[in-house]
């Protein structure tokens, strides 16, 4: 199914089997599912991607002013950013690993399966998390 909304509109989106793809939109996003990966690519934001079984995967044209939310449970978390973004980060695996593009000024602590830091300083939260797979923060 294919919707489309005006410029600078909210997109929500959920459904319990299948995959939830969302692109093309400029403002506040929700997308969800149960069972199903979810692919955002927004110019702007901000962006909530969730799904229990599959991976999110978000691709964010403008940094977002607002807090970012990205998790999963069975899956992988794919984020990818703006170099200019300014973000207090909060990751999260249990069986994966954590690896990112930008440099990270810790905060908390850092280890294999958690991270508390910053990017560029600092800026609303992005929280990413998953139980079963990996995170990885990209520069876009």
């Amino acid at each position: 199914m294919t919707i489309q909304l005006p410029r600078g509109a909210h997109a929500s989106a959920a459904t319990v089997n299948g995959g939830v793809r969302v692109a093309g939109v400029s403002g506040e996003i929700k997308a969800s599912t149960v069972n199903g990966g979810v692919n955002v690519t927004t110019s702007g934001g901000p962006v909530s991607a969730t799904t229990v079984n599959g991976s999110v995967r978000a691709e964010i044209g403008t940094a977002s002013r607002e807090a970012m939310r990205f998790k999963t449970v069975n899956g992988s978390v794919e984020v990818s950013l703006p170099s200019e973004t300014r973000a207090n980060l909060d990751i999260s695996t249990v069986n994966g690993s954590i690896s990112t593009e930008f440099p990270v000024t810790i905060t908390g602590r850092w280890g294999p399966k958690s991270a508390r830091g910053t990017i560029n300083g600092g800026g609303e939260t992005i929280s990413i998390s998953t139980v079963n797979g990996s995170v990885r923060l990209r520069r876009s």
